[in-house]
């Protein structure tokens, strides 16, 4: 009776160990602050960005504040659509949903500024949109192949 229990027990103890050593590269932690350092510096942008509060991501972007844990918020003046936008959501179905709200943000954008911007149009058709876990990021750049690289070396 004692070596079922122990065979058992080792079985148990087999699976449950196995079953944790799936963990993924891509569940490792983006470094946005070095995301956002690296974007800043990059010549990937036409106009210089300012930060913004991260309190401004819910009124600016349409996310809820409940499902935001974070934000880093780099936007130019005037016209430009140039921006950096990291916010970490409380969780990665949050993230998902962010995701597609800022994908209609910037659709919206797109026909908005047909007329009043269309230089932005480019841009904004080109925007870096991506998750990596509970961050999303958005970039839109005047280069959006250097945002998207530089944002591919980091997600």
């Amino acid at each position: 009776m004692k070596k079922i229990l122990l065979l058992i027990l080792s079985l148990a103890l087999l699976l449950s160990l196995s079953a944790c050593g799936g963990e993924k590269e891509s569940s490792k932690e983006l470094d946005a602050a070095a995301l956002c350092e690296s974007l800043l510096k990059s010549s990937a942008f036409s106009v210089s960005l300012e930060e913004l509060p991260a309190t401004k991501a819910s009124a600016f972007y349409n996310v809820e504040k409940d499902s935001m844990a974070e934000a880093m918020l780099y936007h130019a003046s005037g016209t430009s659509k140039e921006q950096i936008v990291l916010i970490k959501a409380t969780d990665e179905t949050a993230a998902g949903t962010m995701v597609g709200v800022l994908q209609s943000l910037v659709n919206e954008w797109i026909e908005a500024d047909r007329d009043y911007a269309p230089e932005e149009v480019p841009k904004l058709e080109k925007a870096v949109l991506r998750q990596s876990g509970c961050w999303v990021v958005l970039v839109v750049a005047n280069d959006p192949d250097a945002a998207a690289k530089l944002v591919g070396e980091y997600i």
